[in-house]
């Protein structure tokens, strides 16, 4: 069945295909002001936004948007700047996408929603949830990012300089290559995502995706982990209706921040997916509707109130939810000026040994430390020597050709015979720990 589409985004045919008897898909773009947004939508019903994760796209969705379909409104945009959205103007905050959903929401017609988000879109949700109140009827966070600072070493790494270069040839590998990859990458050799992480990659051959992954994440993440927290705002989901669901073998945010976030709000229903990593919408979709499913069908939606939302915004927080911790001193600026890019790529090098080697990030660590020692280049020198090396961009120095030659048996160990390949495996890991 083909589906009418107006300029403003709206449909004109109706939403079941009789022929085949399930919901129809629709494809459309929403023109904004901000530019336009392309979505997937099917069903007819309460509405359900579902948004992706960074450097994902709205296809991230598929297994679950033909059963939400057939008693809801299942709206699946792609973010600005990411799949076939048009870019921002420069901001990829999470405050912009929480704009940009609002925005879709008014052009198609509908007043609120349930917001579904996962990973880097979990943070989207609960900033869409803070800002629109009055637009959010419950609040579903799929592996979440946002509820804790911690994130595996890769992640961080995608905010240094230079990531996008490395996306770019990562990007251009063959799919069925970066999937045996991912297979090896230690972290990954025992989690069901390496088919998502390869889509995920595929989908970043275009500059403008690069650019959104690499900014999102500059926006949420830094060489420490998490940037951004929804902390001092969870008291204010008292009355929202709250479901939480991760994977058991989540290699990418720790399934800790999960947990934590049950004991703060404590009314949010929790689903840990045994056996699942970070997509349990794409490896375990049939688990995770049948709790989506379960919590659609017994909560009631939220109902905003001006006055109720003003007793929450001054009430004092009792709600057993914690403060942001301060620190008790203030760092001396110009020397974190002076230290914050030798931290970084000291950061990004010690990612790339424990994906190579198998090992934990302090063993990584003091391996670095003593190469730094015996090229006398130092752990900077040697990791900066060893990052380059790994972006693969056809420019060699001295000192990456030193790392080359240090770390070419961990490739000839694993059969492989060119140097070169060493990029393949320290990209696939740095796609593979996005938020």
């Amino acid at each position: 069945m083909t589906a009418t589409l107006h300029a403003d985004g709206l449909r004109t045919e109706p939403a079941f295909d009789c022929s085949l008897g399930r919901p129809a898909v629709i494809e459309g773009r929403a023109q904004l002001s901000g530019g336009g947004i392309a979505y997937t939508s099917a069903g007819t019903g309460p509405v359900v936004v579902l948004i992706h994760g960074l450097g994902g796209t709205r296809r991230t969705w598929q297994h679950l948007i033909p059963t939400l379909a057939h008693a809801h409104t299942v709206i699946a945009p792609d973010l600005p700047g990411h799949g076939e959205s048009d870019p921002p103007a420069g901001d990829y905050s999470l405050g912009a996408h929480a704009c940009a959903i609002r925005d879709l929401l008014v052009s198609l017609g509908h007043r609120s929603a349930t917001i579904v988000g996962h990973s880097l879109g979990g943070g989207v949700a609960l900033q869409t949830a803070y800002q629109f109140p009055d637009r959010t009827e419950r609040l579903m966070l799929i592996s979440s990012g946002g509820l804790g600072s911690e994130v595996a070493p890769m992640l961080r790494a995608a905010t240094l300089p230079g990531a996008e270069t490395v996306v770019a040839g990562l990007s251009r590998i063959p799919t069925a290559v970066t999937r045996r990859v991912l297979a090896m990458v230690p972290p990954l050799a025992a989690s069901p995502d390496a088919d998502a992480l390869s889509g995920v990659l595929r989908g970043l051959a275009g500059s403008q995706q690069r650019r959104a992954f690499v900014r999102t994440a500059q926006t949420v993440i830094d060489w420490r982990g998490q940037t951004v927290s929804a902390d001092r705002q969870l008291g204010l989901l008292r009355d929202v209706p709250v479901l939480v669901a991760w994977g058991t073998r989540d290699t990418t945010i720790p399934p800790s921040h999960h947990q934590s976030f049950a004991e703060r709000v404590p009314h949010a229903v929790m689903v840990e997916i045994a056996g699942a990593g970070h997509y349990p919408h794409e490896s375990a979709p049939g688990q995770l509707l049948c709790a989506m499913d379960d919590f659609l069908a017994e909560t009631a939606p939220f109902q905003y109130s001006e006055a109720g939302w003003a007793d929450l915004l001054t009430a004092s927080r009792d709600d057993g939810t914690a403060p942001c911790r301060q620190s008790s001193t203030v760092p001396d600026l110009s020397q974190l000026a002076e230290s914050l890019a030798s931290h970084r790529i000291v950061d990004m090098a010690v990612g790339a040994l424990m994906g190579l080697r198998g090992c934990a990030e302090h063993e990584a660590l003091a391996e670095l430390t003593q190469a730094g020692r015996e090229t006398g280049l130092g752990p900077h020198g040697i990791g900066q020597a060893l990052v380059e090396s790994l972006a693969d961009d056809g420019v060699e120095s001295p000192d990456s050709i030193v790392a080359r030659r240090r770390w070419h048996h961990l490739l000839t160990a694993r059969g492989k015979q060119d140097p070169k390949d060493v990029a393949i495996r320290f990209g696939a890991t740095n796609g593979a720990v996005r938020c």
